[in-house]
């Protein structure tokens, strides 16, 4: 059985291929029966050339072409154009869909950043209104040292204490009103 397939040729790392016809059963390699065409993919845009007549008669006699074959085949009717710019657009629709993914990246890059400077605001705020409350709690204690100072400062000097006096005078308002 015969089959129309590639056969390697080039050096390392730069292949170049040749279309031949060859028994199906043999290397890839090996002795063929005709060359029908090349096809070298390391160029740009590809280099192909290919015997259409000699295909068709290869084919008429029972070759079956390889998939690769087929596709190459298909390529070099359509002129290769369509497929080129087929490669074109999918590398642009690539591109494009790369950097979109990019721009969501950064988007979310920039929320977590904005969240975490909002997060630090609520955090110096709440540390400054612990401060203030100290600072509060700190003259409350200083207003309440001051006033036991000046409370002791008058019993000592044999004077009763501010409050003392206050409730003193208030009994005093309430007598004359209950004898009344």
């Amino acid at each position: 059985m015969l089959a129309i397939r590639l056969a390697r040729i080039g050096a390392r790392k730069k292949p170049s291929y040749r279309v031949v016809v060859i028994d199906k059963r043999r290397a890839r390699d090996s002795k063929n029966i005709e060359i029908v065409g090349h096809y070298n993919p390391t160029t740009e845009p590809i280099e192909l050339s290919l015997e259409s007549e000699r295909i068709d008669h290869w084919v008429g006699q029972g070759a079956q072409p390889s998939v690769t074959v087929r596709r190459l085949i298909t390529y070099k009717e359509k002129g290769g154009a369509e497929i080129e710019q087929a490669k074109v657009d999918k590398a642009k629709a690539e591109a494009q869909a790369k950097a979109e993914v990019e721009q969501t990246e950064r988007d979310k890059a920039r929320e977590v950043k904005a969240a975490a400077a909002a997060e630090a605001e609520v955090k110096a705020a709440a540390a400054a209104e612990a401060e203030a409350a100290a600072a509060v709690a700190a003259a409350e204690a200083e207003a309440a040292g001051e006033a036991a100072a000046t409370e002791e400062a008058s019993t000592e000097q044999g004077e009763a204490p501010p409050v003392a006096a206050e409730a003193e005078a208030a009994e005093s308002e309430e007598k004359p009103a209950s004898d009344g």
